[in-house]
């Protein structure tokens, strides 16, 4: 549950991306959210994949195991109301991954983003209200 008590709340979730052949696994990507997080990003990539330039930073401030070992870094993508849903996830693997998609998976993916969306919005603005209160007079000004 919310802080509230009143309606559900994700507490954690992770979206992986696999390569699979034959009976071998290879990670590719993967999204995690973790609302209770302390010291690292409650929403966050990890790209399973080498970058030479990011290496070359990484060494040059003398952080040689984390330059080997770039699965670990922790990509923010934003915090616990403002954060990737599993349709950003499905929109990219159609979209930039050309995976096969079914017909009308656009508008499917554009209504319960919409619905995720509206969810979050209502929770700002309940967490918020002063502040609504102070654009609902503006606005009607």
């Amino acid at each position: 549950m919310n802080s509230t008590g009143n309606h559900l709340a994700v507490r954690n979730s992770s979206f992986k991306l696999v390569y699979l052949r034959g009976k071998a696994q290879s990670p590719v990507l993967r999204y995690d959210f973790d609302r209770e997080t302390r010291n690292k990003p409650s929403s966050d990539l990890h790209f399973h994949s080498e970058s030479v330039p990011i290496s070359l930073l990484l060494a040059s401030a003398g952080q040689y195991k984390q330059a080997f070992e770039q699965q670990n870094i922790y990509f923010p993508l934003g915090n616990k109301r403002f954060r990737l849903c599993l349709e950003d996830v499905v929109e990219f693997l159609i979209r930039e991954l050309h995976f096969t998609a079914q017909p009308g998976w656009d508008q499917a993916i554009a209504r319960t983003r919409a619905d995720y969306l509206r969810k979050q919005t209502e929770t700002v603005i309940r967490k918020n209200l002063d502040l609504a209160r102070e654009i609902m007079a503006e606005e009607a000004e």
